[in-house]
């Protein structure tokens, strides 16, 4: 496994990452979220959880202040299928799936 601080400094160098960076330790791992104690700021929401290769595993989404060590990140997994239909331009929602395309102005 390659040294936190020369990943961060090679994403920095790739400009994939702005100079500021904490780690940390995963404590659980579920579809729906993953759990850690890497440093999480307000305002943090929204920013990418990297894995020691530098891939997008997660995205900040919430912390518990008074509880040092409860930051939670939405899988990018997760977030991929949810997106999915947005990207590829199918117009339909996950909520929509099994239940045929979703016409816009129809009432089901």
């Amino acid at each position: 496994v390659s040294d936190f601080w020369q990943i961060a400094a090679r994403l920095s160098e790739e400009r994939r990452i702005l100079p500021l960076a904490s780690r940390g330790i995963v404590a659980r791992v579920s579809p729906e979220s993953i759990v850690y104690d890497a440093e999480t700021t307000y305002g943090g929401s929204g920013g990418p959880v990297l894995n020691s290769e530098g891939a997008v595993v997660a995205v900040n989404s919430a912390i518990i202040p008074e509880y040092g060590g409860a930051n939670f990140g939405a899988p990018a997994a997760e977030l991929r299928r949810l997106l999915e239909p947005v990207l590829l331009g199918a117009g339909d929602a996950p909520a929509h799936r099994g239940r045929g395309p979703a016409r816009r102005g129809s009432h089901r």
